[in-house]
Formats: structure tokens, C-alpha cells, sequence
């Protein structure tokens, strides 16, 4: 799951957020949490074709399972890359031996993605009691009662 292919500097990203903002298109992008791995060996390389390097590198983090949480940058760029600096702290206080990094994606390349945006509720059923219960991550399959 890559929702971007390299890493992104922050100087890039503030030029692609002025870009955006200068034509009122920041609707059209999103934060999301980028995974990056050290790049492979060398015996691991030889065997693998340039694409397959890039995708060793870099994926999309995901949190539950392979849901993918994003945060929009309109209507504020500033306030945006605050929340997701926190879910990058978040992800890094569970998993403190991936280096992760804030990256800026497209929204229109999470069509085929299972995604939500970071920090709404979610309307969830137990899967042990059948209560209907909000949180702010979807499929979660147990109330706070039962688990």
C-alpha cells in the first residue's frame, strides 16, 4: 500500500501547499503518515527491480489493520500538518523502531484505499454485545464494556 514513492522534504511540501493554496485546489490533497525503511541489502536489491526497491522503501502507514487514517489540508494547511505531526507521534509511541514521516497525498489516489480521517467518530458495533458505539478509529469490533 504506497500512497507516495519517496521521500518528501518539507520544503517540498510547503511549495506544493502554496501551489495548492494559491489555486484554491487544497481540497483535492491530504496529510497521510509515510513508513521508511532502510533501503535493502545489497544481495536483497540484485534481486529486486527498481520499482520493487522503491516499494521496500517506502509505504503508507495504516492503523487498525489496513485502514489508512488521512487528514485534510483545507481549510487550514497550518492547523493540518499540526494534527498529523500528533498522529505521527501517536504511531511512533506504538512502533518507535519504523521511522515515519508526514507526507502530503492526493485524495484522489485513495479511491482504492480503506481510509478515514484522523481524529472523526466512527459508529461501531461490538462484535460480543451488538451496541453501537463511537470511536475514532472505524472497525473497531469491541465496546468499551466488553473488552
Amino acid at each position: 500500500m504506497r500512497l507516495f514513492t519517496m521521500q518528501q522534504t518539507e520544503s517540498w511540501q510547503d511549495e506544493m501547499l502554496r501551489a495548492y493554496g494559491k489555486a484554491g485546489a487544497l481540497h483535492d490533497i491530504c496529510w497521510f503518515v509515510q513508513m521508511i525503511f532502510p533501503p535493502p541489502t545489497k544481495a536483497e536489491a540484485r534481486r529486486m527491480t527498481q520499482q520493487e526497491r522503491q516499494e521496500h522503501r517506502y509505504r503508507t502507514a495504516s492503523w487498525p489493520g489496513n485502514w489508512v487514517p488521512i487528514v485534510p489540508v483545507a481549510p487550514c494547511p497550518e492547523t493540518s500538518r499540526a494534527e498529523i505531526e500528533i498522529l505521527v507521534t501517536l504511531m511512533v509511541c506504538v512502533d518507535p523502531t519504523v521511522r515515519l514521516s508526514p507526507a502530503l497525498g492526493l485524495v484522489s489516489d485513495l479511491t482504492t484505499l480503506k481510509h478515514y480521517e484522523f481524529g472523526s467518530e466512527w459508529d461501531c458495533i461490538c462484535s460480543q454485545c451488538g451496541a453501537v458505539f463511537r470511536w475514532t478509529v472505524p472497525d473497531v469490533d469491541i465496546c468499551g464494556e466488553c473488552g
